[in-house]
């Protein structure tokens, strides 16, 4: 095609596997961090096809080893906290009653955070030599962003760094079901 370089050939062709990709499946009902993981796939994808690599960091290992490490602590604590619950489990006094109903509500807590921090763990395994973004700052078309974050609630501040979103600010009054609408490949 005459007029068009390789960088247009690139940014559209990242930009339609992306909405590809988003459009694939319902996540409404998922949780913030299902839904984050969802779209960092969708990016790693876009990152994979256009060949955005970088060098693992040195410290790679050790940041594993810290977040798990930080994982075994929480699951610890979860099951410490099962463990309160079930000991006053047969209890009728009041205080246990109140007390029970309290750690019950921490336990929730700590799944939803027990579930964030796999997710964290598995996203950094995954992208240990892509450079997501590039693919997310050059190669994407962000209005196709910002639509998937507001169709699915997504804060748009989970997606892009403060100096995206300035440099991409003329994107964010965009329809939600944009990316829906997106050409398909």
């Amino acid at each position: 095609m005459d007029g068009i370089s390789a960088k247009d050939f690139r940014t559209a062709y990242g930009s339609l596997i992306l909405a590809n990709e988003l459009r694939k499946e319902n996540i409404q009902k998922l949780s913030l961090s299902q839904k984050i993981k969802f779209h960092t796939e969708a990016n790693l994808l876009v990152a994979k096809k256009l060949n955005h690599q970088t060098q693992v960091k040195s410290n790679f290992g050790e940041k594993i080893d810290e977040l798990s490490d930080k994982l075994n602590t929480y699951k610890a604590n979860y099951q410490t906290l099962k463990e309160e619950i079930e000991s006053l489990k047969d209890s009728d006094n009041v205080k246990d009653v109140k007390k029970i109903k309290k750690l019950k509500s921490k336990l929730k807590k700590l799944k939803l955070v027990i579930e964030s921090h796999k997710i964290k763990i598995d996203i950094k395994k995954k992208t240990k030599n892509i450079a997501l973004g590039t693919s997310k700052a050059n190669y994407s078309d962000p209005r196709i962003n910002f639509s998937f974050a507001k169709d699915n609630g997504i804060p748009i501040e989970k997606i892009y760094t403060k100096s995206l979103l300035k440099k991409f600010s003329w994107a964010e009054d965009i329809e939600e079901d944009f990316y829906k609408n997106y050409p398909n490949i």
